[in-house]
């Protein structure tokens, strides 16, 4: 049996994520490795994402954040072409294998899993299901960047309780994604309640307007496994202080140690 990410990676967590999409200067990357965070991930969902940025900014993380483990988070095939995952693969440790059950668009769903499944299964080989975590990603920002591709659903508190703990208890990471707003706290709360009181084991990352210690800490003691910060770093790198970002990791740190 596979063990949860948050086990895996020990405990409470701070995640960054890298957008391959963006500019990511060597400073940014710099900073990104000089620090506390616990795990990088790779992720865009824009379209400007391409399988060129995507190799240029795995080789200069490789140099600059070498001691950190790096997921990538593809979403879309075209993000993650076979060749481009064999030519990467010393470069990262982990796959998220997404789906957004609130998607509007059958391919969030699970097709574009199967779309690019189907490029291993088509030579006969097996996709690096070894170094995968399936994720359950519900789009709670229905105003995210990718509102058109995605086209999220609205669902209720008890709805996305319900379902989210039926995705973590089938063994799926579980990921509440506010892209760029601060989420729902009391949400956060209710969905830990419920899995306490049903001795549901996993992992739940939330992310989206995580940009002070403040409220880093009060995602992770509502009960998220991990929290993702990636606006921060990018504002902080046009101003070239990166002091707010550091701020969100003391944060996580302070709920380590409270929940330890």
């Amino acid at each position: 049996m596979m063990l949860s990410f948050s086990t895996l990676l020990g405990g409470k967590l701070h995640l960054t994520q890298i957008d391959p999409g963006k500019k990511n200067s060597d400073e940014l990357l710099r900073a990104v490795g000089n620090s506390r965070t616990n795990c990088v991930i790779f992720s865009g969902s824009g379209l400007d994402v391409t399988p060129e940025k995507e190799a240029d900014v795995f080789t200069r993380a490789a140099k600059y954040i070498p001691d950190k483990p790096k997921v990538w988070r593809p979403c879309h095939p075209k993000q993650a072409p076979k060749y481009l995952v064999d030519e990467l693969s010393d470069f990262f440790h982990y796959f998220f294998f997404e789906r957004v059950p609130n998607a509007g668009n059958p391919k969030y769903r699970g097709g574009f899993y199967d779309e690019w499944a189907r490029q291993w299964h088509e030579v006969g080989e097996v996709p690096p299901y070894n170094r995968g975590f399936p994720v359950d990603t519900f789009v709670l920002n229905l105003k995210l960047s990718a509102k058109l591709l995605v086209r999220p659903r609205r669902v209720g508190r008890e709805e996305v309780v319900r379902s989210s703990l039926n995705s973590m208890r089938a063994g799926r990471v579980v990921y509440f994604e506010y892209s760029g707003k601060y989420g729902d706290v009391d949400l956060i709360r209710a969905f830990d309640k419920e899995r306490k009181a049903q001795s549901i084991d996993g992992t739940l990352i939330v992310g989206g307007g995580i940009d002070t210690k403040e409220k880093a800490f009060e995602m992770l003691t509502a009960g998220a496994n991990a929290i993702v910060v990636g606006n921060t770093l990018y504002r902080c790198q046009e101003t070239r202080d990166y002091t707010p970002f550091y701020s969100t990791i003391e944060g996580a740190m302070r709920a380590v140690e409270l929940t330890a």
